[in-house]
């Protein structure tokens, strides 16, 4: 399926995954622009992270999967973390989007 995520995209899914770890619970979410595909990580206050996914192939096309990851838990994340973190050190987010006046 070629489709691709944005920086800015990936930088707030790793902001808001930070904030649901820190704060031992919270959602994050992944949403690409395309809506090709759509993920929601769920953090609770005992520690376990469900992951909760939409893809679609294409526009029009009306193949879509739903999936769930299990056997994760909060002790999971800092590494997660550090990827998103080295992704997001390898393809920054430049400049600043635009106003509308």
């Amino acid at each position: 399926m070629p489709a691709g995520l944005r920086a800015e995209e990936l930088r707030a899914f790793r902001e808001e995954l930070a904030k649901a770890h820190d704060e031992f619970g919270g959602v994050a979410r992944l949403n690409s622009m395309e809506d090709w595909l759509d993920l929601i990580v769920t953090v609770t206050g005992s520690g376990e992270v469900k992951v909760d996914g939409l893809t679609i192939d294409g526009h029009g096309a009306g193949n879509k999967l739903s999936f769930r990851v299990g056997d994760f838990d909060q002790s999971d994340l800092p590494e997660i973390l550090d990827a998103l973190s080295a992704i997001e050190a390898e393809y920054p987010v430049v400049g600043r989007p635009r106003t509308v006046t």
